[in-house]
C-alpha cells in the first residue's frame, strides 16, 4: 500500500457486512472535513450516488486530470484491484463478517425486498438461486479480496481455491490500512480512528436485515449446507480477527480507555441523530417504491 498522509480511500463494501454503516462514517468525515471538500462534494466522495460500479468509475475516468487527484472516497460491490482503474495514491478499507452469519442475512435482506419467491427455503436459495456476483453466499468474502480489477471472482459454486484463500489473506496484511470486524464494529471504528488519526466517528446502524433467523436457531442440514460452502470464508475471518486483535494489542492500554468513551458518546450520538435517520430513510424507500414500483426494485438489485 503506497504511503501517503491523504490517500483515495477504496471501501470494498461487501454486502451485508455493516458497509451502508461504514459507508455513511466515511462520507461524513471526507464529505465535510475540511470544509473545503464540500465545492467538490461529488468529486470528494468519488460520485458514490451514482448506481453502479461502472458507472461511478466512468464519471471519475471523465475527469480532468487535476479533478481526478479531488477524489478522496470510492466505494462500490466490487472485488479487489480498483485502484489500478483509479488515480494514486490509495488506500483499501473493508469489513468482514461471520460468513454463516452473513449467508442468512443475504437470504433475509434479498427475501425482505422481494428479490426471491417467499416460499424459497434458505437450502434452495444456497443451492439453485443464481445471484448476481455481489450477493454470492460461497466463500463470498474471498471472492471479493481474490477479485481482480475490480471484478468479484465468479466461479461456480464449490470452485473457490486455497490458492484464493492465500491471496485473500496476503491482500489483507499488505493492501488494507483497514480491516474491521463487524461483530466487533466499535473496536473496529477506534481503530480505523487512529489508522487515520480522525475524531468523532460516531454512527447509527443502517441498512439492517429485519426479521431473520440466527445461526444459533438454524437446522442441521441448513447449518451443514452453509459451513460447506463457506470453509474458505471461515479461514479468512478468523485470520481478519487474529489481525484486529494484534492491531488492538499493539495500541497499548490507552485502546481500552478510548473504547469506553467512544462508546458512551456514541450512544448520545445515536440517542439524538437515531430518530432523524430512520425517517430519511423510510422516507426514501418510500420514495423509491412509489417512482420504482416493486418490480423496479427486484431489477435493481
Amino acid at each position: 500500500m503506497p504511503a501517503d498522509p491523504i490517500p483515495l480511500l477504496i471501501h470494498l463494501h461487501i454486502p451485508r457486512n455493516a458497509g451502508s454503516t461504514l459507508g455513511r462514517v466515511l462520507r461524513l468525515k471526507l464529505g465535510f472535513w475540511p470544509p473545503s471538500h464540500l465545492l467538490h462534494h461529488f468529486r470528494t466522495l468519488g460520485f458514490y450516488r451514482l448506481a453502479g460500479f461502472q458507472q461511478r468509475l466512468d464519471a471519475i475516468e471523465a475527469l480532468s486530470v487535476g479533478d481526478r487527484r479531488r477524489v478522496r472516497l470510492f466505494e462500490a460491490h466490487a472485488g479487489f484491484g480498483v485502484h489500478e482503474r483509479l488515480p494514486q495514491p490509495w488506500a483499501y478499507l473493508t469489513m468482514l463478517r461471520e460468513p454463516i452469519d452473513r449467508a442468512v442475512s443475504v437470504f433475509y435482506y434479498q427475501r425482505q425486498h422481494d428479490r426471491i419467491p417467499d416460499d424459497m427455503t434458505l437450502e434452495q436459495f444456497v443451492l439453485h438461486a443464481d445471484p448476481q456476483r455481489v450477493w454470492w453466499v460461497d466463500n463470498a468474502q474471498v471472492r471479493y479480496l481474490a477479485g481482480t480489477g475490480g471484478t468479484i471472482v465468479d466461479v461456480a459454486r464449490g470452485q473457490c481455491t486455497q490458492t484464493m484463500l492465500d491471496v485473500a489473506i496476503e491482500r489483507l496484511e499488505e493492501a488494507f490500512a483497514f480491516v474491521g470486524i463487524v461483530e466487533r464494529f466499535d473496536e473496529s471504528l477506534v481503530l480505523l480512528r487512529r489508522t487515520f488519526n480522525w475524531r468523532g466517528c460516531y454512527y447509527v446502524a443502517s441498512n439492517v436485515t429485519k426479521r431473520r433467523r440466527w445461526t444459533q436457531e438454524l437446522q442441521t442440514a441448513e447449518l451443514a449446507l452453509l459451513n460447506e460452502h463457506n470453509e474458505l470464508d471461515r479461514e479468512l475471518y478468523r485470520y481478519a480477527k487474529l489481525l484486529l486483535e494484534r492491531r488492538v494489542a499493539d495500541a497499548g492500554t490507552s485502546f481500552v480507555r478510548e473504547l469506553a468513551q467512544f462508546r458512551l458518546r456514541n450512544k448520545r450520538h445515536a440517542r439524538w441523530i437515531g430518530p432523524t435517520q430512520t425517517i430519511l430513510s423510510a422516507g426514501r424507500q418510500s420514495i423509491m417504491k412509489l417512482v420504482l414500483g416493486r418490480k423496479g426494485l427486484r431489477k435493481g438489485q
